[in-house]
């Protein structure tokens, strides 16, 4: 007996020992052991304006900068142990403070672009055989419970325009927790705020749910308000020409609800276009054909909603593994729609419905994650109504019939 417990004496006294001595090793050299790692992760210059470490396992950072990636006001965080004996960093809890956010995209394509894809695809699975087969510097960075408190984006893409749009989120605040734990379900929820350049309402982006990707489950609703359909003209500028439709401001709504069971996937969408503006004619101005016919369009459209809104739904079915949108799926559904909305003259038939799938895609490229696969289809619904008018310009026979029923 008095053998054991001098050999559990022992023991734990090793332990305590090394843990010390981890300790101690941290608090000497905990700052350059962070920027050092950093570094090899990011493949950028880091540096840090303060740097506290409290044992045993808390870090105090003032204003972190990783170059032309991320900038911190301050963090706090609580590194796990697995921190102390392998070559990366990873952290039980890590909260962000005004953090800044900011990605480009530099390949501006010019002139023709290639033709838009009829499905938009994503491939959870893929990262995930990353994450199981690959070890990359990536993975070398864990965290388990992550907090963004205030944070900003920061989105400038000239691979549209060579001057580049840019695109930006505020007031960001973001919680996902038990992130990288296998087989346990990761929650989160994200809010923020869209400033629009040209002023008037704020966008306001809402994410929340859960994901467990090893069981290809999830729960999730996504909303975005008072989105500025105009604002990403670039990006479908090829198909409309705003000038001669007179169109001077559009407003939408996205809504999704997300159900996924045993990698299948149930996506129920509602794009709302809620308020539609064109641009005042002189008394001597006549009004263009492309303008008659964009509001011959938004009439027929606006018979089969409510509210003076413009309503788009459509439910799919897709693997959570390789999550499709289907754009003839939606085509045949709002097609169905109109043809039931009584005294509506139909416009151009098919042609009314060709859907430009690369409205938002390279937009929201800059956007990770599931959901942004959904925006990225669904967005193009609310502004297809441009493209409707754009395909309307280059059709002669567009029957637009005046009158009653």
């Amino acid at each position: 007996m008095k053998y054991w417990a001098k050999f559990l004496i022992l023991f734990f006294s090793l332990v305590i020992i090394l843990i010390c001595g981890f300790i101690f090793y941290w608090y000497i050299h905990g700052e350059k052991i962070i920027i050092h790692r950093l570094q090899e992760i990011t493949g950028r210059r880091v540096s840090l304006s303060s740097f506290d470490y409290i044992p045993p396992f808390t870090l105090r950072i003032g204003r972190l900068k990783i170059d032309d990636l991320l900038t911190v006001s301050s963090l706090d965080a609580v590194l796990s142990p697995w921190s102390f004996v392998k070559r990366g960093l990873f952290f039980k809890n890590i909260v962000l403070y005004y953090p800044k956010f900011s990605y480009k995209r530099n390949i501006f394509v010019g002139g023709d672009k290639a033709k838009p894809s009829k499905t938009i695809s994503f491939s959870p699975g893929k990262y995930l055989r990353k994450a199981q087969g690959v070890q990359g510097n990536l993975f070398r960075l864990g965290v388990q419970n992550l907090q963004i408190k205030n944070g900003q984006f920061e989105f400038v893409d000239r691979g549209v325009i060579p001057e580049g749009l840019r695109f930006s989120l505020k007031d960001i605040d973001l919680r996902v927790d038990n992130l990288f734990i296998p087989f346990l379900a990761t929650d989160f929820f994200l809010s923020a705020k869209i400033p629009w350049s040209k002023g008037g309402a704020e966008g306001v982006l809402r994410v929340e749910g859960w994901l467990n990707i090893f069981k290809k489950s999830m729960e999730a609703k996504v909303s975005v308000e008072d989105i500025d359909g105009l604002y990403f003209y670039p990006y479908y500028a090829q198909w409309v020409n705003l000038e001669k439709s007179r169109i001077e401001k559009a407003t939408l709504n996205f809504y999704s609800d997300i159900h996924g069971l045993n990698n299948l996937a149930t996506v129920h969408c509602k794009v709302e276009i809620k308020d539609i503006v064109f641009k005042l004619r002189s008394p001597e101005e006549v009004e263009s054909k492309e303008e008659r016919i964009a509001r011959a369009v938004l009439d027929i459209f606006k018979k089969i909603s409510q509210d003076n809104k413009i309503v788009f739904e459509h439910t799919f079915q897709t693997r959570m593994d390789r999550f499709e949108f289907g754009l003839n799926q939606l085509k045949d559904s709002l097609e169905e729609r109109i043809r039931g909305a009584k005294g509506s003259n139909m416009v151009g038939g098919g042609e009314l419905f060709l859907f430009p799938a690369r409205l938002l895609v390279n937009f929201f490229k800059g956007v990770t994650d599931l959901s942004s696969a959904v925006v990225k289809g669904t967005l193009g619904v609310g502004l297809q109504v441009g493209k409707t008018i754009g395909d309307s310009f280059k059709k002669d026979k567009v029957p637009v019939q005046e009158g009653g029923d």
